[in-house]
């Protein structure tokens, strides 16, 4: 980021699923094109290695994350 403020994070949590694949939950508060931040909202990563498989904010977070803290969440190894 160019700015490092420009995000905050709080509430992390990681989970690691069936394939290695590794689950970063939380909640991030970004700055809008204004400088203003907009409130804190959940967001889900899902990491293979050093890559992003995939992002989500919002209602679609809230679901991946519970199933990833449940253990309810598997993946099939590529």
């Amino acid at each position: 980021m160019k700015d490092p403020d420009s995000a905050k994070f709080r509430n992390w949590a990681a989970y690691e699923v069936s394939n290695g694949d590794r689950i970063v939950c939380g909640e991030v508060n970004a700055k809008n094109s204004y400088g203003a931040y907009v409130g804190f909202d959940p967001f889900y990563v899902r990491l293979r290695g050093r890559e992003t498989i995939s992002a989500q904010t919002s209602g679609a977070a809230v679901t991946g994350c519970n199933r990833a803290a449940s253990g309810s969440m598997m993946v099939m190894p590529k």
